[in-house]
């Protein structure tokens, strides 16, 4: 109940609002729908003890909501609407897609979950269909260390064909893989070691002063430096 007191002559009257719940007499009138967004109201007076004023001797902004939302349960039968799938662009380091569901009625309306069946929710994600280069690729390691610290030296990795499965790499046979991908690797390899031989000071009788990677780290090289 809210009150305010008010001078009225040579007395003090307590002035407050006053709903007929302060009464104890349920008037709050029931959800003017039987299903779905509805309202339910209450009557609320300005009040001095017994006697109703107007509205405008009450302190406006501490006046009790008049109407209140009814959380009924859908007019019209519901189901489960889903979104589409994710993407499966990438599906060979995310081999799983995803959609997601929501519980609404023929005119999209949206409700809580517990509205629809539970049992009948669809599933929400599934493993991508691999395609043909999914299946089989070539995988490598990352680089070993340059062979020397002077000179020309040689790093190295693991090249491998494989395959996702359950999220991981399996290893499997080179054939199942492009061969001429793999000799491509190969090839770039020995151009690079060409361009290195063809550059650099490769002497013996000066320190090494300066590393250089060579063909992003295939076959590294250090210059060396007459002091």
């Amino acid at each position: 109940m809210w009150t305010r007191l008010v001078r009225h002559g040579s007395k003090e009257i307590g002035q407050r609002w006053g709903t007929t719940l302060d009464r104890k007499i349920l008037s709050t009138s029931v959800c003017d729908r039987t299903c779905g967004p509805a309202n339910k109201t209450r009557a609320v007076e300005c009040k001095s003890d017994e006697e109703t004023l107007d509205a405008s001797e009450c302190d406006a902004e501490k006046k009790p909501n008049e109407f209140e939302s009814c959380n009924l349960g859908p007019c019209e039968g519901v189901e489960w609407i889903v979104s589409d799938w994710s993407s499966c662009d990438d599906s060979c380091s995310s081999p799983i897609q995803s959609r997601e569901a929501h519980c609404a009625n023929e005119d999209g309306v949206v409700f809580p979950d517990d509205a629809c069946d539970a049992t009948k929710m669809p599933e929400l994600t599934q493993p991508c269909s691999k395609s043909t280069m999914c299946e089989a690729m070539w995988h490598t390691t990352e680089w070993s260390e340059c062979s020397v610290k002077c000179g020309v030296g040689v790093q190295s990795r693991v090249v491998f064909c494989g395959t996702w499965e359950n999220e991981s790499v399996i290893k499997i046979d080179d054939d199942k893989c492009d061969i001429e991908k793999s000799t491509t690797i190969s090839a770039t390899a020995a151009r690079s070691l060409v361009q290195a031989s063809g550059s650099l000071d490769l002497g013996t009788d000066a320190p090494c002063l300066v590393g250089v990677v060579i063909e992003q780290g295939k076959f590294c090289a250090s210059m060396k430096m007459t002091l």
